[in-house]
């Protein structure tokens, strides 16, 4: 049986609401992509209860001749704080000035599914 989880809305970052005025939801594959997204979006350190979780982005956004590896190596740690990531594949990375990035990527999910996600962090 699969599990409902609260949809966060991933442009205003807040939970969102159905036609009926009821929290939406989301499961399975769905719940894995929103929290990659969600991985992907937090700085490390950023949520008191779980200090370790996001990404560590301050190794590479606003610093000089970071080599291209060290900044996969950086999102992969992130992606695959998420166990339901088996492999990921296809990863391109587009900096956005002055401080942002853009990731696209596809994966493969434990279960066999592929998924393809993009986020934009700013």
């Amino acid at each position: 049986m699969m599990n409902d989880t609260l949809y966060i809305d991933p442009c205003t970052r807040d939970l969102a609401f159905d036609d009926h005025g009821l929290l939406r939801m989301v499961q399975g594959d769905e719940t894995t992509a929103q929290n990659v997204r969600m991985t992907l979006l937090a700085g490390i350190g950023s949520f008191f209860l779980e200090p370790d979780h996001g990404t560590d982005y301050h190794r590479f956004l606003g610093q000089k001749d970071v080599p291209q590896s060290e900044i996969r190596e950086t999102l992969r740690e992130a992606i695959y704080q998420e166990p339901d990531i088996a492999e990921i594949a296809n990863m391109e990375i587009t900096h956005q000035p002055p401080r942002g990035v853009e990731i696209n990527f596809d994966a493969l999910l434990q279960n066999g599914t592929p998924m393809t996600l993009e986020v934009n962090y700013d």
